[in-house]
């Protein structure tokens, strides 16, 4: 699945990193859709690896 990494556009990105989706919804566009976008998971979270 592709799509956007959230953060720093400058951030190293290693191959392999842990990421979880993020929904942008945009309901106000005719049609209404919602996109996918990506966030690297915190290293500080247990619950997230």
């Amino acid at each position: 699945m592709l799509g956007n990494l959230l953060g720093d556009p400058m951030q190293d990105v290693r191959i392999g990193t842990a990421v979880e989706g993020v929904f942008e919804h945009h309901p106000n566009a005719n049609p209404p859709y919602s996109l996918m976008q990506w966030k690297i998971v915190s290293q500080a979270d247990p619950q997230a690896l």
